[in-house]
């Protein structure tokens, strides 16, 4: 707001830090107030969502259950080969009953205990394909954490233990629930670093901290227990639960200093940013690590914050103009009124 500007030219008499102090607490204040009443429609709209298949076995009965079933009938089934992604896919287009079907009538059926049982209908045939289904699907859609259980332990050459990587699913899946949730405070802190309010970003994130950094330890304490339990390190998921919820923010601070690194190159401006640009990559670099070929998330948010730094000007001008349209001026007390009258969480 116009106000918000102006606070930082009045009062000459006052040292110009405190004068840039109180700006940056009512930007703090105001852009608070806003998101804690976007929390309350997306925490609403959040509970319509299911994130991933593996939620469907977080309550301990069902995640009993799914154990029990790869237990009995894993072994030489959930092969590497089986659990290839091209014989993955195959299997889940048809369905999962249709694939048992062709089994069942082929002259080669596998000698396999899941197979006899369903045959002396010792399991629901309904429960098989539920079950079944529900390892295919987790598998495909966490299939670059697969790989890194495939490739990283010897535990993956036993099918009847593929209940381990789902058990780190699980706990991945937890904490991006929470990650999720926390979507209104990340974006907020977005456009906070893109406008150069790196100070305020550095509240933002600080407070974030604060508030959640017990709830981030407890993960990481879970992690730790699933590691010792199972003797597996599983870096695609303990990289992730690592970031204790702040690695987004991270990954926006960095990419925010793209624009004016570029910008105007001889500046000093530019050199600073570039500097911590570099400073911050070489951190990352040695901090995270991606699974395979795959492109660290943080590098590939750079290299599109390049591409769009190199949109033709028209290109660039049509974008601003979709996303950043310029408010309205008002008060900071009226503004600050209305955001009182929003709602809030209980």
């Amino acid at each position: 707001t116009n106000e918000y500007q102006s606070i930082l030219a009045q009062d000459e008499s006052r040292p110009q830090a405190d004068v840039a102090d109180q700006a940056e607490s009512v930007l703090f204040d105001c852009v608070e107030m806003l998101t804690e009443s976007m929390l309350v429609l997306w925490l609403d709209h959040s509970k319509t969502l299911r994130l991933s298949i593996v939620e469907k076995v977080i309550d301990t009965p069902r995640w009993n259950s799914l154990v029990n079933f790869i237990k009995q009938y894993g072994e030489g089934l959930f092969t590497q080969y089986f659990l290839h992604l091209g014989n993955i896919g195959a299997i889940l287009h048809q369905g999962v009953g249709q694939w048992l079907s062709q089994v069942e009538a082929s002259d080669d059926q596998p000698e396999l205990a899941l197979f006899k049982d369903l045959a002396s209908k010792s399991i629901p045939r309904e429960e098989a394909v539920a079950k079944l289904t529900l390892v295919l699907e987790a598998v495909i859609e966490n299939f670059n954490e697969y790989r890194d259980y495939n490739t990283t332990t010897t535990q993956s050459d036993s099918g009847e233990l593929l209940y381990l990587f789902l058990d780190f699913l699980r706990l991945r899946t937890k904490y991006d629930r929470v990650c999720w949730n926390l979507k209104p405070v990340v974006w907020a802190h977005r456009i906070l670093v893109q406008k150069q309010q790196n100070s305020v970003g550095r509240m933002w994130r600080r407070s974030l901290n604060d508030r959640i950094g017990p709830e981030a330890q407890k993960y990481l304490d879970q992690l730790a227990k699933l590691q010792k339990k199972y003797s597996i390190e599983m870096q695609s998921v303990s990289r992730q639960i690592e970031g204790r919820f702040g690695a987004e923010m991270q990954i926006d601070r960095l990419t925010s200093q793209v624009k004016l690194a570029m910008s105007n190159p001889p500046s000093s401006k530019s050199h600073r940013a570039f500097d911590l640009l570099q400073s911050e990559a070489q951190t990352f670099s040695r901090t995270t690590m991606g699974v395979g070929i795959d492109l660290p998330a943080w590098l590939a948010a750079l290299e599109n914050e390049v591409q769009q730094m190199h949109l033709p000007a028209r290109l660039k001008t049509q974008r601003d103009a979709l996303y950043w349209r310029a408010p309205a001026p008002s008060r900071i007390a009226d503004l600050r009124e209305q955001l009182e009258q929003l709602p809030r969480r209980d």
